[in-house]
């Protein structure tokens, strides 16, 4: 089954080709889950710095049916354009009365006056998570994704500074959230997104 958010892709790409999914700022594992169900073999590593956001999904890991809970892997790391320890910036549940913990980024908010769908207002706060490279990541482990799932609210362009190597020679899908306005302070938007893929990348 494919879901829909997907089915634009059955006329462009081969499914059977696509072996190895990164699932970038997974939040929930539900788009992890998502792959599993349309792509039968293929292994699928998420990647979810927030600590609270990974213990979730490592929970929903263990919830997955055997065999299909081999093929995913939660890694607790933010992927960027860094490497060390570097500030990332939650919703502070305590002190606001939003609930979209989604928004949480390795970016502060923009506007501090910023509300969600709900109308709630987003504070972050700030903690230390350990971040690496795309790049760096995949060399190290021998690992190469033909398809990024990419939801890092405003980190996108950060991500693929980061992954050159990769995006150019492995990558046959990417879906990413983009930009067309800022968020965040240093928010990367759609216009830069496309000269870095498209211009440079090709």
């Amino acid at each position: 089954m494919v879901p829909g958010r997907m089915s634009h892709l059955v006329n462009i790409v081969d499914f059977s080709e696509l072996n190895t999914v990164f699932d970038i700022g997974s939040w929930h594992l539900d788009q992890s889950i998502e792959f599993l169900m349309c792509l039968e073999s293929a292994k699928v590593h998420a990647f979810e710095p927030h600590p609270d956001s990974a213990n979730v999904c490592r929970k929903k890991k263990e919830m997955i049916n055997l065999p299909h809970r081999h093929r995913v892997d939660v890694h607790e790391l933010a992927l960027t354009d860094k490497v060390g320890e570097i500030s990332f910036y939650p919703l502070d549940t305590e002190k606001t009365n939003s609930t979209n913990v989604g928004m949480s980024s390795t970016l502060k908010i923009k506007d501090e006056d910023m509300r969600g769908d709900n109308g709630g207002k987003w504070i972050q706060k700030e903690i230390k998570v350990k971040a690496t490279t795309l790049d760096k990541w995949c060399s190290e482990t021998s690992i190469y994704p033909d398809v990024l799932w990419v939801d890092v609210q405003g980190g996108e362009l950060n991500l693929y500074n980061g992954g050159k190597e990769v995006l150019k020679n492995h990558v046959k899908v990417i879906m990413t959230e983009v930009g067309v306005k800022p968020y965040y302070d240093g928010h990367g938007l759609k216009p830069a997104i496309d000269r870095l893929l498209v211009d440079e990348l090709g």
